[in-house]
């Protein structure tokens, strides 16, 4: 549309966040205490707070007018992953040999065939 922002996305974050920063709102969402825990750690060793994530989804959820990210029942692995958990699998029960190399440079070769 027109009236859609047409400089820079960065730019447009900046105005978009600047527009509710001006006044704030408290929401006290249940969440799981060891979840939380485990989110508080990954987003300090992010350099943000929990406060600051829920900020970004949620502004990035009202950007984009959908969750960003797709919501799925689905946690069956992709084909690759189950081939990757085969391999593995049939090291450790001794099926297959388990690769090695003698140098890097053999190890980068073998995985880009």
């Amino acid at each position: 549309s027109e009236d859609r922002f047409v400089g820079h996305p960065i730019d447009y974050c900046a105005n978009y966040m600047y527009d509710y920063m001006d006044r704030k709102e408290f929401i006290k969402p249940r969440v799981y205490k060891k979840l939380k825990k485990q989110a508080d750690e990954l987003f300090r060793k992010l350099g943000m707070n929990t406060s600051v994530a829920l900020n970004m989804f949620l502004s990035q959820s009202v950007r984009d007018g959908r969750i960003p990210f797709i919501p799925s029942l689905n946690r069956v692995p992709n084909e690759d992953l189950r081939q990757a958990l085969k391999e593995g699998n049939d090291i450790l029960d001794e099926k297959i040999e388990a690769k090695s190399f003698n140098n890097v440079d053999d190890f980068i070769e073998d995985v880009i065939k």
